[in-house]
């Protein structure tokens, strides 16, 4: 489902195990100057084990989930504060949802598999989600992804918000 007067995508969940959503974007974004991505998620029906993200970039995919053994921290907007929320040794957040907010992370996180290469910002083409749960729980919730942002900012221009993440 989607409504463009808010720009969420909605996605009704078949399984628990390991899915994947892909958008693909008409005309590839150029991201060049950014330093941080911002993605709006509304997970309040589920909780996943293992969530991460992945950009498609000159026809490679560049993910969090390549991104292993280095500290790293995603943060999100709870009753007002910025929260920072570990990813684990291989690129996942895990136990998360009950969410509905922004949630950014450092561009360097976003890794080639094959190369370790960080991600060329200057033509991105996709996004993806890719999650796993447990099966019973996840069967038939629901999980939308609204605004993909590349930003220098601190947090995104407050026209810019189409949703609000409280």
């Amino acid at each position: 489902t989607a409504n463009n007067s808010e720009r969420v995508i909605t996605a009704l969940l078949n399984s628990g195990v390991y899915q994947y959503y892909q958008f693909n974007k008409s005309v590839p974004a150029d991201a060049s100057k950014a330093d941080q991505v911002w993605l709006w998620l509304d997970c309040r029906d589920a909780v996943f084990s293992r969530l991460y993200f992945t950009f498609i970039s000159h026809g490679e995919e560049y993910s969090t989930d390549a991104c292993n053994g280095r500290d790293m921290k995603a943060y999100i907007k709870d009753q007002g504060v910025w929260k920072a929320v570990p990813f684990s040794y291989d690129g996942c957040l895990e136990k998360f949802g009950d969410f509905r907010g922004y949630i950014r992370f450092s561009t360097d996180y976003l890794r080639n598999a094959q190369t370790g290469e960080k991600m060329p910002l200057d033509h991105i083409e996709g996004f993806r989600i890719g999650f796993s749960g447990d099966n019973n729980e996840l069967k038939g919730k629901t999980v939308s992804v609204g605004d993909i942002k590349f930003s220098r900012e601190k947090k995104p221009s407050q026209h810019a918000r189409p949703h609000s993440d409280r």
